[in-house]
């Protein structure tokens, strides 16, 4: 796949599907494992559609005033809360920006002769061909890819030391949504640091994670360990005993967990998929997991404060530490 180009037209359901439960939460009040959607899987699948739009509109000839206006509509709602902890793709930014400018003259209309729609269009393509907006999107490409070739690398790495091997997906959380974010990461960090003494995890090779935020859920913490020398099934049994260590040792108690409890042929977030050697349709699925995990950083990546990092890759053996 071409890892600078947002997801084909194919994959777009599964995608809103991964949206949706990741950005969900757990309802403290509700049964066990109740899940709740939150106004967060909108504001992302919403960022997610109007680039696919806005690439496909740019790139026809001529620029229609009508469908960048409607465009132009359909981004003022997403934008209030779509800079929580994120950085807006450039072409978006400017998007925003031209139509911001063109409502000083009167509110847009689509009527190609309204100087507002007129000055519109003129300040997104004289703005789009700029150079000094070329090297932000060259800059922006460069940036915004850098977690998934990495993430795909480390795949390659642990497909050549383990050519069987398990994918085990969890999401972390809190009890409280208000956790900072000073301790969610010294959490993760105690968690990749004690993973091999949890009964079941002895053969974990690596693992890739990445940090999420949303208003109702607060931060959480969507992380792949991949474990050599496993077998069909022990997928969710380990991410329970992550879970658990999460819960009770890391946290002391005050920590959450979600997994699914199935082991499936199709990656579900969070997901917990078996690769056996030679299988080159779940590797596929795998590729997707995280494919799904950097898509957002091609819109909307995550920006935490003093430059932490939001995502990272972790080899736990001695002979891949070279290779990751």
């Amino acid at each position: 796949m071409n890892i600078n180009k947002l997801l084909s037209t194919s994959m777009l359901s599964q995608y809103e599907l991964h949206l949706m439960l990741s950005t969900s939460y757990t309802d403290e009040h509700a049964a066990k494992c109740t899940r709740l959607i939150t106004g967060d899987h909108e504001r992302l699948s919403e960022l997610h559609q109007v680039l696919r739009k806005l690439e496909s509109t740019l790139a026809s000839t001529p620029y229609t005033g009508d469908d960048l206006c409607a465009l132009y509509v359909r981004l003022l709602p997403v934008l209030p809360a779509a800079f929580d902890h994120r950085m807006l793709n450039p072409d978006v930014r400017l998007f925003a920006a031209v139509g911001q400018q063109a409502e000083q003259y009167r509110p847009i209309s689509t009527d190609l002769k309204d100087t507002a729609t007129f000055q519109f269009i003129v300040g997104l393509v004289e703005g789009r061909c700029s150079a000094s907006h070329q090297q932000m999107v060259a800059d922006w490409e460069r940036e915004s890819t850098k977690n998934r070739l990495a993430a795909f690398q480390a795949l390659e790495q642990i497909c050549r030391h383990s050519p069987s091997f398990v994918a085990v997906g969890i999401e972390l959380t809190y009890v409280q949504s208000d956790i900072s974010l000073k301790r969610i990461t010294e959490d993760c960090q105690l968690l990749l640091d004690g993973v091999r003494a949890i009964p079941g995890l002895e053969h974990c090779v690596g693992a890739i994670w990445q940090l999420g935020y949303g208003r109702m859920k607060g931060y959480y913490l969507q992380m792949i360990f991949f474990c050599s020398a496993g077998q069909a099934g022990t997928g969710p049994v380990l991410a329970q005993c992550l879970g658990e260590y999460w819960q009770q040792t890391v946290t002391k108690g005050e920590g959450r967990y979600f997994i699914d409890t199935r082991e499936r042929t199709v990656y579900g977030y969070p997901g917990c998929l078996y690769v056996a050697e030679g299988d080159k349709a779940m590797l596929e699925q795998v590729e997707l997991m995280l494919t799904f995990m950097t898509e957002a950083d091609l819109y909307a990546p995550m920006v935490l404060p003093r430059a932490q990092p939001a995502f990272g890759v972790v080899s736990m053996c001695p002979d891949m530490a070279s290779m990751l």
